[in-house]
């Protein structure tokens, strides 16, 4: 029987369901009937894919900080929270937060732009 076809964006979702998940890549895919090394060649490839969409997202630059108040001082320190500023956008997210989901988002914004 011939591998099921599925776009990129269904290959997004499945990669976000993974991160989300918990398990190794190897468990989830035998749990989902997908083959290890086609699971991790298409995660490779969407990857390689998302960083050059936001490289020419036409933001001229993307800042990245990790950063968290201090409540005593109210000054800014590191944290479990990652901030990711690309021209008047501000998205913050926690550290575990799934690459793929803020891959997604990013380039949802780039249209926008």
């Amino acid at each position: 029987m011939a591998a099921r076809k599925r776009t990129n964006e269904e290959w997004r979702a499945l990669i976000v369901g993974y991160e989300a998940s918990g398990q190794t890549q190897e468990e989830w895919c035998t749990l989902h009937g997908i083959n290890l090394y086609t699971f991790r060649d298409r995660a490779r490839r969407l990857r390689k894919a998302d960083r050059e969409a936001v490289m020419c997202a036409g933001a001229g630059w993307v800042e990245v900080k990790q950063e968290q108040r201090d409540m005593k001082t109210d000054k800014t320190r590191n944290s479990d929270k990652i901030a990711i500023k690309a021209g008047a956008v501000k998205i913050t997210a926690g550290i575990g937060y799934p690459v793929a989901g803020l891959a997604l988002l990013l380039r949802e914004l780039a249209r926008s732009c």
